[in-house]
């Protein structure tokens, strides 16, 4: 019959039932240690040599007093690693043995699920894809941006609250594609109940800066950035067809960024407040503002300008 030398690498561990513990040495001559223990009676099990002067391996609760008096001296380092179960959890135990392979497994699905969550790109779609620029700064205020996660949006929220802020659109849809978050948008009036046949040219009914122009049929005289007063005219039907000019009737949409401006007095500094009144007064919701204030006395004067945008169209 075989000698049981005391030292069991990890065969016959399926079949033991209880708890071990498990123990990391250093010194020299960790050999001589594996032997001390066998001849005072500890069974060693699982035992891994990392190298000349660092040895791992476990045993029973009951036998840790024995490995500290044999350790005890200035010759060996001993730190407990471990503490675990076996018998009916030895499928614990092959994890841990397997732990770069279920590591490995579970950093792929993470990654998969935490790519697949994540905003990569944005599409602009439909008629009101001409919004690109309103809705991209409304998407970048309420911190939809690449690399934001799609589990952190209301996309049914998010849609709202487009629509919400921009007058000229009548539809928005946002929807996950892959990694692309598509913004489906459609514009609020429809040329085809608009068509007259009579229209001269485009003209804008307020003073301000241009924001979008849109020409289906005429010239534009104006363009994006360009100032405009009350009545000039943005898209001419004056156009030049073979070298002749030609008058034609105008089809073409324009958006218009206006502004009014509120004063007002408050006996304390609240910036907040003197823009809250200023769109209670309007009545209307604005695309941006501008504050100055003074202080005349105990009072605080606000000056407010609020931005509007006018959508202007002929057809």
């Amino acid at each position: 019959m075989r000698k049981d030398n005391g030292v069991k690498k990890g065969k016959g561990i399926k079949a033991l039932s209880g708890v071990l513990i498990y123990y990391e040495v250093k010194g020299y001559n960790v050999g001589s240690l594996l032997s001390a223990l066998v001849k005072s009676g500890v069974t060693v099990y699982d035992v891994k040599r990392k190298n000349a002067k660092t040895v791992t391996f476990a045993i029973k609760p009951t036998d840790s007093q024995k490995l500290f008096a044999i350790t005890g001296g200035v010759w060996y380092n001993t730190y407990k690693v471990r503490k675990i179960r076996y018998g009916d959890r030895y499928f614990l135990y092959r994890l841990l043995k397997n732990a770069g392979l279920i590591i490995g497994i579970a950093l792929f699905c993470l990654s998969s699920y935490v790519f697949g969550d994540v905003i990569l790109d944005f599409s602009f779609t439909g008629s009101g894809s001409g919004y690109k620029r309103e809705i991209t700064e409304y998407l970048a205020k309420n911190n939809v941006t690449r690399f934001s996660r799609f589990s952190a949006i209301d996309l049914k929220s998010l849609s709202g609250g487009i629509l919400a802020h921009n007058d000229g659109l009548s539809f928005v849809s946002c929807y996950k594609s892959g990694n692309r978050l598509i913004i489906s948008s459609a514009i609020a009036y429809s040329f085809s109940d608009k068509l007259s046949g009579k229209a001269e040219n485009l003209a804008s009914s307020v003073s301000g800066e241009i924001f979008s122009v849109k020409v289906y049929r005429g010239r534009a005289l104006l363009s994006a950035g360009d100032k405009v007063n009350k009545g000039d005219v943005i898209v001419s039907g004056d156009v030049v067809i073979k070298d002749k000019q030609v008058k034609v009737n105008v089809i073409a949409t324009a958006i218009v960024i206006y502004a009014e401006t509120y004063r007002f007095e408050l006996t304390e500094k609240n910036e907040n407040a003197a823009i809250a009144a200023a769109c209670e007064t309007a009545n209307k919701t604005p695309c941006g503002s501008e504050v100055t204030f003074s202080k005349i006395g105990e009072k605080y004067i606000y000056e407010i300008k609020l931005f509007f945008k006018k959508i202007i169209n002929v057809g």
